[in-house]
């Protein structure tokens, strides 16, 4: 499922460029899941079709801001390179789109936040989990002190990734996020450099 993260930065807009920029071309994997840059996403088999299944199931819809309903023009749009202030890896199993992660990096604010979505077949088997710790040790490796996990109260899959990443429960935020038309409660979880 897709959630928002926060990462608190301490640097200059010229370090989070650069950040940006060095990690964007990163390949991140431990063993047999994959996190390829977005710039070599049209390698990965079977691609359009997955992307489709991902944002037409009806958790992806319930949970996360994707379009709906989602056109080609959409798609066509998600697999063009993402703005300066994004990287984005596509999730790989098997050969397979298994999802997707992103890190954006707001410069002004000095902070980041974390998106991540799974394919339908790729659910339950702990592969975001993974995906989630790939992404923080390289956010920590870069200086990131703090990653911060936004997930809707009732998004029990997504909560269950912050948890088994070892990211702890920090606050629940009543009414802190508008989804598809209406508010919903929102559970922070936290992971320092010291974790």
């Amino acid at each position: 499922m897709l959630v928002s993260s926060i990462l608190r930065v301490r640097s200059c807009e010229n370090w989070a460029m650069g950040l940006q920029r060095d990690l964007a071309n990163i390949e991140l994997t431990d063993g047999d899941l994959t996190l390829l840059p977005w710039g070599r996403v049209n390698e990965v088999h079977s691609l359009a079709e997955d992307i489709l299944a991902t944002v037409t199931d009806e958790n992806t819809v319930r949970f996360t801001h994707v379009p709906n309903p989602y056109t080609p023009d959409h798609l066509a749009s998600f697999l063009e390179m993402p703005d300066g202030d994004i990287v984005r890896w596509a999730l790989v199993h098997g050969e397979r789109y298994a999802g997707s992660v992103e890190l954006r990096i707001q410069q002004q604010a000095d902070v980041a936040s974390i998106g991540y979505s799974a394919a339908p077949w790729a659910r339950g088997r702990g592969l975001v989990t993974r995906a989630v710790r790939l992404v923080t040790q390289s956010a920590h490796g870069a200086g990131i002190e703090e990653v911060q996990i936004r997930v809707a109260v009732d998004n029990t899959a997504s909560r269950a990734v912050a948890e088994r990443a070892d990211f702890a429960l920090d606050r629940i935020e009543l009414q802190g996020e508008e989804l598809r038309g209406r508010f919903t409660d929102v559970a922070v979880y936290l992971h320092s450099t010291g974790r």
